[in-house]
């Protein structure tokens, strides 16, 4: 199951220090564009200040004042059941109702992301990612021009389909075969897909591209890979950047660990030996 740039960053940072995450709610007070209210707070004076901590505001909430969706800004004082402060300003005051959370010791973009998506890298080099796009198909009409989606300076087309029914259809696909079903021309840098059969008016031909996959930037990002895997690296990866050698080793061992548990659960490859007959 896909899980989300945004629920990653967080649980690394969680797992690492349970005591260097927070979320909640703006109370009905709200704030303003520098000062957030929740007297709920209650962790003692100098646990959100006088360190390194951050705010990120109103993820999950587009509704609420949704400039500040994803907003990260750093935290400059802290009073028990009271208020937070930060700079610099928000472009709108922090309404009552949506998200925020506080991070600590780590930015949630600039550390906890970058530790992610260095996991990514290091584990899945050619993690790739598919792209779909369809053309309906015309009456008397064999040549196409390939969206640019799926085919482009770094997307591959790789599989080209045809459905089995009409456009109103819950219809299956059948994929087609290169060179025999139809044929791809470049024509000026721009790619055209000529059918080498009679084209029907209500059928729908369904082509995928294939990419190496780019480092999770937004919150929204998600990912297939094994989050234990990936979350495990990434406290390795904290642990490195805050030049903590006690949790680096123990991180570091339980990453090595979680690596080995994932290479023998992939699916064995067979080997194709070679086989000589002799008459």
């Amino acid at each position: 199951m896909p899980i989300s740039f945004r629920v990653l960053k967080e649980d690394a940072v969680r797992g690492y220090d349970i005591d260097s995450f927070a979320t909640s709610t703006v109370p009905t007070q709200g704030g303003t564009t520098t000062v957030l209210v929740d007297s709920a707070r209650q962790e003692a004076a100098g646990t959100w200040d006088r360190v390194n901590a951050w705010l990120k505001f109103g993820t999950g909430n587009p509704g609420l004042a949704s400039v500040n969706d994803s907003v990260v800004r750093a935290v400059t004082g802290y009073s028990t059941n009271g208020s937070l402060t930060f700079q610099p300003p928000l472009t709108a005051s922090v309404p009552s109702g949506s998200s925020y959370r506080l991070f600590r010791t780590f930015h949630p973009d600039n550390d906890a992301g970058l530790a992610i998506n260095s996991t990514l890298r290091e584990n899945f080099p050619e993690r790739v990612v598919n792209t779909v796009a369809t053309i309906n198909e015309q009456e008397d009409i064999r040549s196409y021009t390939v969206p640019s989606a799926v085919s482009n300076a770094v997307t591959k087309l790789v599989k080209i389909e045809r459905s089995v029914g009409t456009t109103s259809s819950t219809y299956q696909y059948r994929e087609l075969r290169d060179g025999y079903d139809y044929e791809l021309v470049d024509y000026s840098d721009t790619m055209n897909l000529q059918i080498q059969y009679i084209p029907v008016a209500s059928t729908v031909l369904r082509l995928t591209g294939r990419a190496v996959a780019a480092d999770l930037v937004n919150d929204s990002d998600t990912t297939d890979e094994p989050p234990t895997l990936i979350l495990l690296g990434a406290r390795h990866y904290l642990a490195l950047q805050s030049g903590d050698n006690e949790r680096a080793q123990f991180w570091g061992q339980k990453y090595s660990e979680a690596k080995r548990d994932y290479a023998k659960s992939r699916p064995p490859t067979p080997l194709r030996r070679p086989h000589f007959r002799i008459w």
